[in-house]
């Protein structure tokens, strides 16, 4: 049976939009392995927000923790027009 563990929150976690990048997406520094057999405070349900990329790897002992490595799908836009004289 699968375990859930929370992280510790630490700072904000939100980077600004000029350092913001695919990798990291976050401020891994802002968050903490919580002491073992404790849930940890991670905060509110999304309260870091990913660009308009799939959702970071959010494991703290991982090495790509904080990189986006999936996409939406892209946007779809169909226009059309019709002239008449």
């Amino acid at each position: 049976m699968g375990t859930t563990y929370y992280t510790n929150r630490i700072g904000n976690g939100n980077l600004p939009s000029s350092q913001r990048t695919i990798d990291p997406s976050f401020d891994t520094a802002a968050f903490a392995v919580p002491a073992q057999s404790t849930i940890g405070n991670p905060g509110p349900r999304h309260s870091v927000r990913p660009p308009n990329f799939g959702a970071p790897n959010g494991t703290l002992n991982n090495p790509q923790v904080g990189a986006i490595t999936s996409a939406a799908d892209p946007r779809r836009v169909q226009m059309g027009a019709k002239l008449v004289f």
